[in-house]
C-alpha cells in the first residue's frame, strides 16, 4: 500500500511560492475513489527573488521520487530540482550559461522514463543562424547537467519558437514548436544522450498562413498524437481559428495521409486555441483547449477523448462549470489508470486563478471544480502540470506576486476514506460483528474517526487491533484482517442485554488527534483496524469473535 509524502510546513506567502501536486487514486480501487485534498500549503520554488521568475513548468520523476521545475529568471531559463514532499532538492540550476545573449525564454522540461530531465526553451538571440531558435539542456537525475547546450531545430531559416515536450516510453523525448517561414507545426524525436532520431518532421500539409501551437502525448506503445491551431480556416471550418490533429507511430512516421480536423461540429467566427494533449495507461489520449464562445462568457475549457487509432471516444465536453469571466490556458495530465485532471487560469472571481477539475477514464467528473491556490490575492496565472502514473502524485505549477512576480507550489493527494474490507467470523449465535466508522481520520478536524462496532455479543471484552498492514489470513476459525506489528486499544465490555445472550453489544474506540500523535501516525499514513472480542460460545482456541476491518488514510 502506498504512503504518501509529508506535506512541508506552513511559510508566509510572501516568501513562498505556488506549485500543485495531487493524487489519484492507485490502490486498484474505483476511480476517483477517496477525498481530494492539498497536502499542505503552497512553496516557493525559485530560490532567488531578484527579477521576476515567470513560465513556470513542472515534470515528475519516474519513480515519483522528484519533481523537475523549469521557469524563466530574469530573461535566462531555470531549472530546479525538489523532493517529493516539497523539499528542495537543489539550488537554481542555469539552462543556458554559453547561449545566454539577449532573452532566452519559453521554458519546458520533462523527465524521460531514465530519470534524466530535458529543459528546452525558446532562444532569441539568433544562435541557430537566424532570429529566434529551440535550445535545449539534459540533466541527470540527481540535477547535475549531462552535457553543454544544444540546437534541437534542424531548419533554422526564420523563427522557431515556443517548444513543448512530451516523454516517450523508450526513454526519448518528443520535442514540438511552431517555425519556418510562414509558421508551421514542427516536431523532432530526440534521443536519450541528446542525438536525433528524427530530422524536424513539419505536422500540418497544408499552409496558407500559420498552422502553429503544436502540442501532443505519447501512448504506451509509442505512438504519438500531435495538434496544431489553424490560422487560415482551412477547409471551410469557419473563420477563427481551429485545430487539427494527426497520428504518427514511434518512427514519426504519420499513420494519416493528412491532418483531420479535432471536431466535426460547432466551427464558429470565434477562436479555438491552446491545445493540450495527454495519453494516459489505456493508449487513449485526451485533448484540451480554450474555445471563445461555447460557455457563454468569454473562453471556455473544452476537451475530447481518443482512442489510440485516433478515432473519437465521444463529443468534445465543457470542463469549467464557472463561466463567469474568461476560463483560458488550460494544461492536462492522466494516470495509468485514465483518470485524469485539466487545470487552467479562471477569472471567474474577477482575477486570475488556477481552477481544476478531475474526471475519470470514461470522462465522468470525480468531485466538483475547485481552486488550487490557498492565496488568492493577485493574479495566478501560467500554470504547469504533471502528474505520476502510478503512485498519483501530480503537480501544478504557477506565477503569481511575491517579491517581484515568483514561482509557487502546491502539493495535493487523494485519500483513500474509511472503508470496510475483509470478513467477519460468524459468531456463536450466528451474528456478523460489522465494523462501522463515522468522523473524519485528521490531523486537524474537530470531529475524531470514531471506528465501531455492532452485532457483537452482548457483555464480552473486547478491543480494537490495527496496525499499518492488511491482509486476509484464515486465523481461529475466522479471518485475520491485520498484520503485524499491531497496537491494540484498552480493553472494554459491549454492554448491550444485561440478562439474555444476544448480539446487542457494541464497541467504539475514537482515533483523536492526540492518541494519533502518541502513536507517530501522521498525514499520509494507512492504518488498518479489526475488533476481536471473546465468544465462549465456541471452545479453546476458537472462542474468540472477529469483526470484518476498516482501511483509512489519515489526513492533513
Amino acid at each position: 500500500m502506498r504512503r504518501l509524502p509529508h506535506a512541508t510546513s506552513a511559510l508566509s506567502r510572501a516568501t513562498l511560492a505556488v506549485v500543485c501536486s495531487l493524487v489519484v487514486a492507485s490502490r486498484g480501487a474505483a476511480a476517483g475513489e477517496g477525498h481530494f485534498q492539498p497536502l499542505g500549503p503552497e512553496f516557493l520554488v525559485n530560490a532567488s527573488t531578484a527579477y521576476n521568475q515567470y513560465w513556470p513548468r513542472v515534470s515528475m520523476a519516474p519513480d515519483g521520487a522528484r519533481l523537475a521545475f523549469c521557469f524563466g529568471n530574469g530573461q535566462d531559463p531555470n531549472a530546479r530540482q525538489f523532493f517529493a514532499d516539497g523539499t528542495p532538492a537543489t539550488g537554481n540550476l542555469l539552462c543556458n550559461p554559453t547561449y545566454s545573449q539577449h532573452v532566452q525564454d519559453e521554458p519546458e522540461i520533462c523527465y524521460s522514463t531514465t530519470g534524466n530531465q530535458l529543459v528546452a526553451w525558446s532562444e532569441r538571440y539568433g544562435y541557430d543562424g537566424e532570429i529566434m531558435g529551440i535550445f535545449g539542456r539534459i540533466f541527470s537525475p540527481n540535477g547535475v547537467p549531462a552535457g553543454a547546450e544544444f540546437q534541437i531545430n534542424q531548419i533554422w531559416q526564420a523563427s522557431q519558437w515556443r517548444p513543448l515536450i512530451a516523454a516517450r516510453p523508450d526513454g526519448k523525448w518528443l520535442v514540438m514548436w511552431s517555425g519556418d517561414w510562414d509558421g508551421d507545426a514542427m516536431f523532432r524525436v530526440i534521443n536519450p544522450d541528446g542525438s536525433f532520431h528524427t530530422p524536424d518532421i513539419r505536422v500540418n500539409t497544408f499552409d496558407n498562413g500559420a498552422q502553429v501551437d503544436p502540442a501532443g502525448a505519447v501512448a504506451p506503445n509509442g505512438r504519438m498524437l500531435l495538434v496544431f491551431v489553424d490560422f487560415s480556416g482551412f477547409g471551410a471550418l469557419g473563420t477563427g481559428t481551429n485545430l487539427w490533429m494527426r497520428l504518427y507511430d514511434s518512427n514519426g512516421s504519420p499513420l494519416q495521409p493528412a491532418p483531420t480536423p479535432l471536431n466535426t461540429s460547432g466551427f464558429t467566427s470565434t477562436d479555438q486555441r491552446e491545445p493540450r494533449v495527454t495519453a494516459d495507461g489505456n493508449g487513449n489520449f485526451l485533448v484540451t483547449w480554450e474555445d471563445q464562445s461555447k460557455d457563454g462568457s468569454g473562453y471556455g475549457i473544452f476537451a475530447r477523448r481518443f482512442a489510440n487509432d485516433g478515432s473519437h471516444l465521444g463529443p468534445e465536453f465543457q470542463v469549467n462549470t464557472a463561466t463567469l469571466g474568461s476560463q483560458r490556458n488550460p494544461k492536462v495530465c492522466s494516470d495509468a489508470l485514465g483518470n485524469f485532471i485539466i487545470a487552467w487560469e479562471s477569472r471567474a472571481q474577477g482575477h486570475a486563478d488556477v481552477h481544476a477539475q478531475r474526471f475519470d477514464a470514461l470522462g465522468q467528473r470525480l468531485g466538483t471544480e475547485f481552486i488550487v491556490n490557498a492565496v488568492t490575492a493577485g493574479d495566478q496565472k501560467s500554470i504547469g502540470l504533471a502528474a505520476h502514473p502510478s503512485s498519483g502524485l501530480v503537480a501544478f505549477t504557477f506565477e503569481g506576486p511575491g517579491v517581484s512576480t515568483d514561482v509557487y507550489a502546491r502539493l495535493y493527494t487523494t485519500y483513500l476514506p474509511p472503508t470496510a474490507y475483509c470478513t467477519a467470523k460468524l459468531n456463536s449465535l450466528g451474528c456478523l460483528p460489522t465494523i462501522t466508522a463515522t468522523g473524519s481520520p485528521s490531523m486537524t478536524a474537530s470531529t475524531p474517526l470514531r471506528i465501531g462496532a455492532t452485532s457483537t455479543l452482548n457483555q464480552k471484552s473486547g478491543l480494537l487491533f490495527w496496525g499499518r498492514a492488511g491482509g486476509a489470513v484464515p486465523y481461529y476459525g475466522g479471518t485475520l484482517c491485520v498484520q503485524p506489528p499491531v497496537s491494540r486499544t484498552p480493553i472494554q465490555q459491549s454492554g448491550g442485554n444485561a440478562s439474555l445472550a444476544d448480539c446487542s453489544g457494541t464497541f467504539a474506540f475514537d482515533f483523536t488527534q492526540s492518541y494519533m500523535n502518541i502513536k507517530g501516525l501522521t498525514s499520509g499514513d494507512t492504518v488498518y483496524a479489526q475488533w476481536w472480542s471473546r465468544d465462549p460460545g465456541f471452545s479453546g482456541s476458537q472462542a474468540i469473535s472477529l469483526s470484518n476491518a476498516l482501511e483509512f488514510d489519515i489526513t492533513p
